[in-house]
């Protein structure tokens, strides 16, 4: 069975395509790095089924609004997509 796009975005850095923790930050990165419609962090953007405020993703960006450290995992999630990214760069 063929990986979905998602599966392949967590693979990069080692984490569980279903925890939702994952799939904040995940959507978060997709929505910033993707490369077009037809590109594969586009397909796991819209695989996630996340639907995300603005404050939520300047908190999961850049820790803004994030009081109380809810958006810390999805930010490491992030971070570590970021990383992932630019290594490959």
């Amino acid at each position: 069975m063929e990986s979905t796009a998602l599966e392949n975005i967590a693979a990069r850095i080692g984490a569980d395509a279903t925890d939702p923790d994952f799939c904040f930050g995940a959507y978060v990165f997709c929505m910033d790095y993707h490369g077009g419609q037809w590109s594969e962090e586009y397909a796991a953007m819209c695989e996630t089924g996340v639907s995300m405020r603005d404050n939520h993703i300047d908190a999961v960006r850049r820790g803004r609004d994030d009081r109380g450290g809810e958006w810390e995992a999805a930010r490491m999630v992030y971070r570590a997509l970021k990383r992932e990214h630019n290594a490959r760069s």
